[in-house]
């Protein structure tokens, strides 16, 4: 799949993972979501399956409503920010 900013896909990987109970660290598990994402399949019928059975070892029952949430901001893109003249970041509209 194209990810268009890996950084702000990583970012928000670790924001959701704060809020399951993992017992993995949340960067690692970042990182190789987005590898998964980023070297899968281009449709997310195909790739579904496999990147729930990826992470199913670090999220166990939460694995399915995690990938789903991760489809759809990377459907939207509503995980990409920019930083605005605050330095806070921002979603981009």
């Amino acid at each position: 799949m194209i990810v268009e900013d890996a950084d702000c896909l990583k970012d928000w990987v670790i924001a959701e993972l704060s809020k399951e109970s993992i017992d993995a660290d949340p960067d690692a598990v970042a990182k190789y979501t987005v590898a998964l994402v980023r070297k899968g399949p281009d449709t997310e019928e195909e790739f579904k399956p496999s990147i729930c059975e990826n992470l199913s070892v670090f999220l166990t029952e939460n694995t399915e409503s995690f990938v789903m949430r991760l489809f759809s901001v990377l459907q939207d893109k509503s995980y990409i920010t920019q930083t605005d003249t605050t330095g806070d970041p921002t979603l981009t509209l």
